[in-house]
């Protein structure tokens, strides 16, 4: 079963949904000031995260683990607040003007939307996204942030051992959970995903209060599921409704409008006034001259039903 899983993601396109992400996930950066410096993109449509925009891509039918090596681009970060970057240059790691440190980092980790049956597996898989995670933190300029989009499993699992290692080098400016089945239309790949903004620690700063270490048991819907202490204490930050999935003790999340530009911009727009208010923001503070770190990430959204939180059904 799980070889199907990883296979179906493998052969599965997420490139309209990935395109979707990109572009909350660009208003995001812009609002936390990073406007200027030079960013590394990594992972399947790492260039649609990019901001490079899908007309624009070269058509490239490799999949699985060779293509996700192979997808890395660097650029400079497009100035001003355009969207989508249409002159964006992407080029290969290792090229003439690499700097080798970059400003932002995206990463696209490989399964993310995979729930893996052995549950050994879903612990390996955790283990791995961290050190992936913390291979692009050593990546990144001091104040710099690391965008992960990562399995549930990395927050969510019991062992805090990848989350610690992680937690040594950078501080979490917020993050988004995106509800099951938000990137692939496919019965086996459908895992939440985080949506992560990790800020690279300056050397000398002390850890910001905002904590992610910790996965405890909590009750929903009749069921013990374990979740991450940042996602218990700011439910509303989860796009969906939280209930049990399939697999025992672990906990899913089922859609809202089933449409991430209906999803997201709530909850994208709690991250990021949460990370301005404690100053996890670009190094240097954010730029209110520029209009791109100033205006708000989205236009106010219409009323929905509240989430539901842990214990609790939604009304």
């Amino acid at each position: 079963m799980d070889a199907l899983s990883t296979e179906e993601h493998d052969q599965t396109s997420a490139a309209t949904r990935h395109w979707q992400v990109a572009k909350h996930l660009w208003q995001a950066l812009r609002s936390l000031g990073y406007t200027r410096g030079h960013m590394l993109a990594i992972g399947v449509d790492a260039d649609l995260l990019a901001g490079r925009p899908p007309a624009r891509r070269r058509h490239d039918p490799d999949r699985g683990p060779e293509r996700l090596r192979r997808l890395q681009f660097h650029s400079p970060i497009p100035a001003g607040n355009r969207w989508p970057h249409r002159g964006l240059t992407l080029h290969q790691p290792d090229s003439h003007d690499d700097p080798h440190q970059y400003d932002v980092v995206i990463a696209n980790l490989p399964y993310n939307d995979v729930i893996f049956a052995h549950p050994g597996r879903r612990a390996i898989l955790a283990a791995y996204h961290g050190d992936l995670i913390t291979g692009a933190l050593r990546e990144t300029a001091p104040g710099g942030v690391v965008v992960a989009l990562a399995a549930h499993a990395f927050m969510d699992d019991r062992d805090p051992r990848p989350r610690e290692q992680v937690g040594e080098f950078a501080d979490l400016a917020g993050a988004v959970r995106l509800p099951q089945g938000s990137l692939r239309p496919s019965a086996l790949c459908f895992g939440p995903i985080d949506l992560l903004l990790l800020r690279r620690r300056p050397p000398g700063s002390a850890p910001a209060p905002t904590s992610f270490r910790t996965s405890s048991l909590v009750s929903c819907d009749e069921s013990d599921l374990y979740l991450n202490e940042y996602w218990q204490a700011h439910p509303e930050r989860m796009a969906g409704y939280l209930g049990p999935s399939l697999e025992p003790t672990v906990a899913t999340l089922y859609a809202l409008e089933a449409d991430l530009d209906l999803d997201l911009p709530e909850p994208v727009d709690q991250m990021i006034a949460a990370a301005r208010r404690t100053g996890l923001t670009a190094p240097g503070g954010l730029d209110t001259s520029d209009p791109a770190s100033s205006t708000p990430v989205n236009p106010p959204a219409p009323s929905r039903s509240p989430r539901a939180t842990p214990g609790h059904e939604a009304l």
